[in-house]
């Protein structure tokens, strides 16, 4: 399940206004550099619960026209928990 869910995350119903809708890709050598930039590009920053890992190796992501709370929150989760 795991691996399922580092590959794809399914939105389902989300609110109609989640903020402008990305088109983003991983950007930088870090997951600090990656969460910075997505951070820009939505305008608010993410909540991230142990810092630590953001020194490693951005999260696998590609946002192609989903709205930028929704894509914080699937950002949030996959470094939170998995």
């Amino acid at each position: 399940m795991k691996k399922l869910l580092e590959q794809r995350i399914y939105f389902i119903d989300g609110p109609a206004d989640d903020g402008p809708r990305l088109d983003l890709a991983p950007a930088g050598a870090t997951a600090r550099e990656t969460i910075a930039a997505f951070e820009k590009a939505a305008g608010f920053a993410l909540d991230i619960a142990d810092r630590s890992r953001l020194d490693g190796a951005p999260p696998a992501f590609r946002f192609r026209g989903i709205p930028a709370r929704l894509a914080a929150r699937v950002l949030a989760f996959r470094l939170n928990r998995l």
